[in-house]
């Protein structure tokens, strides 16, 4: 009997993503996904052996039994947040999903609801936040502070003492180097390279990266 059942919120690639890490762990049931932009054509049907229950609307019919889990996968930022605010005020128990083959080191801190794939390494005393995506391949360094709903895409390197903040995205294969701040809500673009710290809300793209889009005041 698995220890735990897992509903995924969301029928996209992130859930694909959630799919295979929680099949990897071994000990989960996937009870199904639920479609959150409610497109009835793809209820019924099943993503890698796991059916679409329904929309948002079903959930008060999916949401039950004791060792229930779910987990949001979604890749935009502002709907990921207020899905995760719906399922708090349900009450709902958030899972965190670390691929086996992932290198965590122990005195990693790790918050609720994240997502961590095969091949990522996470180096010593790092903090990592709730609703956290960690994809395939990322390396992140020592002392490194991932704050919540932080998603760095595959082969990102995060060097030791950078500090990522709220809802920021790291693109695939992008860097960033020892000691930089990149602000909350800010994107860095995939293979930049960041010397320097990136403000809020900002894109910043290129080797060196440079700021290609700011903030509105």
């Amino acid at each position: 009997m698995p220890n735990k059942c897992l509903l995924v919120i969301g029928a996209g690639s992130q859930a694909t993503l959630a799919l295979n890490t929680a099949r990897s762990i071994g000990d989960i049931e996937v009870r199904g996904l639920i479609d959150v932009f409610d497109n009835p054509s793809i209820w019924g049907k099943k993503i890698d052996g796991s059916p679409i229950l329904g929309n948002l609307s079903v959930l008060d019919q999916v949401l039950s039994g004791v060792n229930l889990y779910v987990t949001v996968a979604v890749g935009d930022q502002g709907t990921k947040r207020r899905l995760v605010s719906l399922m708090t005020a349900r009450g709902c128990k958030f899972a965190t999903l670390v691929h086996p083959n992932a290198s965590i080191a122990p005195t990693v801190k790790m918050g609720m609801g994240c997502i961590v794939s095969a091949g990522v390494v996470i180096e010593p005393h790092t903090q990592v936040g709730d609703y956290v995506v960690i994809r395939a391949g990322c390396i992140v360094s020592h002392d490194v502070v991932l704050e919540d709903f932080v998603s760095l895409s595959p082969g990102a390197t995060i060097a030791g003492r950078a500090h990522v903040k709220f809802s920021a995205v790291i693109y695939t294969g992008a860097t960033l180097t020892p000691g930089v701040v990149i602000g909350e809500n800010a994107v860095v673009g995939a293979g930049a390279v960041v010397l320097k710290n990136v403000p809020a809300s900002s894109t910043v793209f290129g080797v060196p990266a440079k700021v290609i889009k700011r903030a509105k005041v």
